[in-house]
């Protein structure tokens, strides 16, 4: 059964955004903090559609680090989602690639305040 949605998320406007980002070796913000902008992110999908081997590393809250942080193999996905009981992060999200010329694809969606 699907929750009902509350009267104030009815009354918000919603986000999405659908892009892809080719990333270096030098770290990048892929994501946007939310709680200051006046958005809250519901869900995010990043997904390493590198073909040449690349490691993207992703990072939340902080510069990402190459190999410190959550690790996308080519083909590899990181997602992070609101459920019930779980608040998706609301910081910012980074990312470095082990070599230049790295492809990720993003998927996100949220609320505008």
């Amino acid at each position: 059964m699907v929750a009902p949605l509350l009267l104030e998320e009815k009354m918000r406007k919603e986000y999405d955004r659908n892009t892809k980002l080719t990333i270096g070796t030098s770290p990048v913000i892929i994501s946007t903090e939310k709680e200051n902008n006046n958005q809250t992110r519901k869900s995010i999908w990043i997904v390493n559609k590198s073909t040449a081997g690349q490691i993207v590393t992703v990072s939340i809250g902080e510069s990402a680090e190459d190999g410190a942080g959550i690790p996308l193999y080519p083909g590899g996905s990181y997602g992070d989602v609101e459920s019930e009981g779980y608040t998706a992060t609301q910081k910012q999200l980074f990312a470095i690639s082990d070599v230049a010329g790295a492809l990720i694809s993003i998927q996100e969606r949220g609320y505008l305040e």
